[in-house]
């Protein structure tokens, strides 16, 4: 097994950044970047990979800079990440236009004669509830995948508020303007 590993080729992956960051890592201080963070890949595999960035973000506040790619496999089509709807970022006026008019369209007359001390055991009357519930998840659904996007649900954070998107916004921004002015260390 040890000389399996050795007979591999391996190669680093400078030639293939996406972006014009040239460093991975930066001492402020010391004025000082270099690349000290590398990936390091069989070569056999290296035309597979796509999407490769140092990420200079403004969330990052280490003084590494992340390493990011992706391997473009074809069993990469076949996974799908689960997702749910972003309500927050959604037409949800278009929602409840929609959901109007779809659930308008059901037409659906719920009678029971039977002992209100009692459930109800008259099979149609269980199935009549059954197609009604599912009319009624079917418009919502409809209308959400019309006017809500999907997003990964790992994408979801439960703290998340529209207050935090306005000041990462105003933080993205910010950032922007500061390495537009070429990274002043006083005031832009």
């Amino acid at each position: 097994m040890r000389s399996r590993f050795y007979s591999v080729q391996l190669v680093t992956c400078n030639d293939l950044i996406c972006n014009n960051v040239d460093y991975t890592y930066s001492h402020v201080t010391l004025r000082h970047r270099s690349w000290l963070d590398h990936v390091l890949i069989s070569d056999d595999i290296i035309d597979k990979i796509c999407n490769f960035d140092i990420v200079d973000s403004v969330c990052n506040t280490s003084d590494h800079l992340p390493v990011s790619f992706c391997f473009n496999t074809p069993d990469t089509a076949s996974c799908s990440a689960v997702r749910d709807y972003g309500w927050d970022r959604g037409n949800i006026v278009g929602f409840d236009n929609k959901t109007d008019v779809l659930s308008s369209k059901i037409k659906r007359h719920l009678y029971c004669d039977c002992d209100n001390n009692s459930s109800c055991c008259d099979t149609s009357h269980l199935l009549n509830v059954d197609i009604y519930y599912n009319e009624i998840v079917f418009a919502l659904t409809q209308a959400a995948d019309q006017n809500i996007p999907k997003v990964p649900k790992s994408a979801m954070k439960h703290y998340w508020s529209v207050a935090l998107d306005d000041l990462e916004n105003n933080s993205i921004s910010i950032h922007r303007s500061w390495m537009e002015a070429g990274k002043p260390r006083q005031g832009i």
